[in-house]
């Protein structure tokens, strides 16, 4: 199965979903995000959904967008490979599904039908402006 849209496909934890560095494990996502006090935009996909690729091919590799997200810790999950008690937590039935979260992975704000580069511009800056801390 080939990559579509990801740079740097592999088995490491990282990866690149068009221009957006992302995390491909929750928890170390999480771990990450209260490490270095930053809020999460979590992102559920999956390889068969037409609008999550074109969500990556329109929004994530966008180059402002991908500056925005700098200021978040990203997750990226795939629906049909990710731990089904994630899915249930977040209680996934469609996707693409985004959300912003705090690093204890309390949802913050949902990202509706509005997934314009534009929109995911403000909300990342907006998340990482009033929702990042320092201990």
């Amino acid at each position: 199965m080939g990559c579509v849209f990801l740079l740097g496909c592999g088995s490491s934890q990282e990866e690149y979903v068009g221009k957006i560095r992302f995390v491909k494990d929750y928890k170390k996502g999480l771990d990450l995000a209260y490490e270095a006090g930053k809020p999460v935009m979590l992102v559920f996909s999956a390889t068969w959904c037409g609008a999550c690729q074109a969500m990556i091919h329109d929004i994530f590799s966008d180059d402002e967008v991908a500056e925005a997200s700098k200021g978040l810790v990203n997750v990226f999950l795939d629906v049909d490979k990710t731990d089904k008690e994630t899915v249930k937590k977040y209680q996934i039935r469609y996707v693409p599904s985004v959300f912003f979260l705090d690093y204890s992975g309390e949802i913050i704000q949902t990202v509706g039908n509005d997934r314009s580069s534009d929109d995911f511009i403000w909300k990342m800056k907006y998340m990482a402006s009033r929702h990042s801390y320092t201990e």
